[in-house]
């Protein structure tokens, strides 16, 4: 066996990975910073919104044994009480454990890149947290063009109307390529939009619809970029 999947086993694994990220979307987990604002309540919360931050810290711990420990040493408010951008480690959960779906090639995405890269689209557009992760900054990231967009590919996008960053501020991963209207389908985390009981205002995994235009870099995972498990 190579020590990287070949072009078959990566297709399997973006479809593992978007089935790891749909799974997560039909569990209809929401942010636990918006359902506590919405509730105002005081002490402890619902189990409800305990389960959603467990589910969330799950994907920030699946980063790496920094994050892990990170989490481990907070002494401020616990997850469910802060503001804490997830979008990033969202994203990396479904690549990190697709290897886990039944019948996917036995390959996980790099830990380092998991680690140092997708927390933030600063470090993902960053040549310091590629080489970090041991890695060049892949030149696929200004490439391909948002027009381009396939399904499985890591896309980084802008939300904001002020204080815009070039390399978008948020993290979505495409679900379609892009129609004749300029609009692809996504999965996402830390975002509002159609959860399975329908539209919501209350952030959490979502399913969007994204305009090409607010596309700032778009990321296709190569087999360099996986491990061989085990």
């Amino acid at each position: 066996m190579s020590n990287f999947p070949n072009l078959a086993e990566m297709a399997q694994l973006r479809e593992a990975a978007l089935s790891v990220l749909l799974d997560e979307w039909t569990a209809d987990i929401k942010d636990p910073l918006s359902i506590w604002i919405d509730r105002a309540v005081a002490g402890d919360p619902a189990p409800e919104t305990r389960r959603w931050a467990a589910r969330i810290e799950g994907y920030i711990r699946e980063a790496g044994r920094v994050w892990s420990r990170i989490l481990n040493s907070r002494t401020g408010p616990p997850f469910y009480r802060t503001s804490d951008a997830w979008c990033g480690f969202f994203a990396a959960y479904g690549y990190a454990t697709a290897h886990k779906r039944p019948g996917a090639p036995q390959f996980k995405l790099n830990p380092k890149i998991s680690e140092i890269v997708l927390p933030s689209t600063y470090r993902i557009a960053s040549r310091t947290h590629w080489t970090r992760a041991g890695f060049l900054v892949p030149l696929n990231g200004l490439a391909i063009k948002p027009q381009d967009i396939q399904r499985g590919d890591i896309v980084t996008i802008q939300t904001r109307h002020t204080d815009a960053k070039g390399y978008g501020d948020h993290y979505v991963v495409a679900l379609t390529g892009v129609d004749d209207t300029g609009h692809f389908d996504t999965v996402e985390g830390n975002a509002e939009g159609v959860k399975p009981s329908g539209p919501d205002s209350r952030q959490g995994v979502v399913k969007c619809r994204r305009p090409i235009s607010r596309v700032r870099r778009v990321y296709r995972l190569e087999p360099r970029h996986f491990v061989q498990v085990g």
